[in-house]
């Protein structure tokens, strides 16, 4: 399977998918390293709690491997209120912790949700921090389709609840074809 045959989702808390599209937060904290294949391409970004949707997507610009303290100060992280998270959540020392930074930053006009998600695939759950949507999987051009009529790119449809309506019936119809 080539890279242009599956997208990517990545599971991140709201306040996390707050701060990554207010661009408060530049990088992304995990336990474990991040694949290296993920380099510049497009993730979308899952926010779970309350709002459980895909909210828009980022490229992976670099993977940092270090101390939690030495990759806040290269990100410039080091003096803000997502520091004491990260070095809370880490430790100052430790030396199993992974970043990668971010670039390319789309919040959705639209943001998917679940339910809608749902309705086409019932058992769909985002239970990884990393999900990988195969094409053949019946989500794979929900996911596209939304991400070309809703990405902030200038180019915004007229009326969102009826292209989302329309979005919905259509990748209804691919299942049932």
């Amino acid at each position: 399977m080539s890279d242009n045959d599956s997208i990517i989702i990545m599971r991140v808390n709201s306040d996390i998918a707050d701060g990554i599209f207010n661009e408060t937060i530049n990088c992304l904290f995990e336990s474990v390293p991040l694949n290296n294949q993920l380099l510049n391409k497009k993730v979308y970004i899952y926010s779970s709690g309350m709002e459980e949707a895909i909210v828009g997507y980022v490229k992976i610009s670099q993977i940092y491997n270090d101390k939690p303290y030495k990759i806040l100060i290269n990100t410039g992280h080091f003096k803000d209120e997502y520091s004491y998270e990260v070095i809370k959540k880490f430790g100052k020392y430790n030396r199993n912790c992974h970043a990668f930074g971010l670039s390319d930053v789309t919040e959705f006009d639209l943001h998917l949700p679940l339910t809608f998600i749902n309705d086409i695939n019932k058992d769909f759950r985002i239970t990884h921090f990393i999900e990988h949507i195969d094409c053949n999987d019946s989500i794979y051009y929900l996911i596209k389709e939304w991400d070309k009529e809703f990405s902030l790119d200038g180019k915004l449809c007229d009326n969102p609840k009826e292209m989302s309506s329309l979005i919905l019936r259509r990748n209804k119809d691919r299942v049932i074809l």
